[in-house]
């Protein structure tokens, strides 16, 4: 991703320039918290201090109309960008500060690993397999499910630590490196197989 492509698309999406940018990307649909995640978001801007920021959400799904009501119901429709779909998610991570996933429920998301490979430092809430790729404090920042306050200040904690966003942005890029790279991959695949052969009985036994 170029420079020049994140600064049109920022332009593109009407954010200021001194604006921190969190990013969503998923299925707008119950199970993915977003009503909560706007309800974080008007929480942190009553918040005194708290630094310019914009919520862009890449994504659509049944729930998209009930959201952008929630938005106006909750004022914050100025701090929320509806990105609608695209194909390639890439310039948005690079355009991101903070990726925040507020699911109640997952398998092992795609998007969280995507963004950590971007370098990208993550809040998400600690369901389904994220916390096999979420260590806390390590490589992203985990909050319990269902919890506005704190995924709120977990959101907060990111956007008014510069430090610890890029310590948890590079620490998160290493270990997708490490766990899911295509050879890591391949390597887990061929495993199974060679496990599977191993345990195959015999002939006649």
């Amino acid at each position: 991703v170029t420079p020049g492509s994140v600064d049109r698309l920022r332009e593109a999406l009407a954010i200021p320039a001194e604006a921190l940018v969190l990013l969503t990307v998923g299925r707008f649909s119950l199970e993915k918290a977003y009503a909560g995640l706007l309800h974080a978001v008007a929480a942190l801007k009553r918040r005194a201090g708290a630094p310019a920021f914009r919520l862009v959400m890449v994504g659509d799904g049944p729930e998209r109309e009930r959201l952008k009501a929630l938005c106006r119901e909750l004022g914050v429709t100025d701090l929320v960008v509806f990105a609608g779909t695209t194909a390639d998610v890439s310039v948005y991570y690079s355009l991101a500060d903070v990726f925040v996933l507020p699911s109640h429920s997952e398998g092992s998301p795609n998007v969280l690993l995507e963004a950590m490979a971007s370098g990208t430092a993550v809040v998400a809430t600690a369901v389904g397999g994220v916390p096999e790729v979420v260590r806390s404090g390590d490589n992203g920042l985990l909050v319990p499910a269902n919890d506005v306050n704190a995924l709120a200040g977990g959101i907060a904690e990111l956007l008014g630590n510069r430090e610890l966003r890029q310590h948890l942005g590079s620490r998160g890029r290493d270990w997708v490196a490490l766990h899911h790279s295509p050879q890591e991959y391949v390597r887990s695949v061929l495993a199974l197989y060679q496990d599977a052969i191993r345990l195959r009985p015999r002939p006649g036994a």
